[in-house]
């Protein structure tokens, strides 16, 4: 059974976009020296989320704030695979992340 680790991470206030939440999403996922298969779920601040980890090799959207978004087959076993390990104790959460702003880190700074 695999082992997972879920990480949640809030952007910050001036971050928004699908784009850059995947790009934060792959950023975390290949730079990943944990252990098991990390699953990314990244927050825009107003509660839109996706999430994304990796499937057959290649980082997949897995999750969606969309409750009208479809998702393969391979997904779909994705989650009933996470779900399980989960129930198995094999589902690390480990503290969400907070990104700050770039206007909050120039006044920090």
């Amino acid at each position: 059974m695999t082992l997972y680790t879920h990480q949640m991470i809030h952007m910050a206030d001036d971050e928004w976009g699908n784009s850059l939440m995947q790009e934060i999403a792959e950023t975390a996922i290949a730079g990943w020296k944990g252990p098991g298969e990390l699953v990314v779920e990244v927050y825009e601040h107003a509660g839109w989320y996706l999430a994304w980890s990796r499937i057959d090799g290649k980082i997949a959207c897995v999750s969606s704030a969309n409750d009208c978004a479809q998702f393969t087959k391979k997904i779909k076993q994705f989650w009933c695979d996470f779900n399980t390990a989960d129930k198995g104790k094999l589902v690390q959460w480990v503290a969400p992340i907070r990104r700050e702003s770039e206007k909050e880190a120039k006044v920090a700074a």
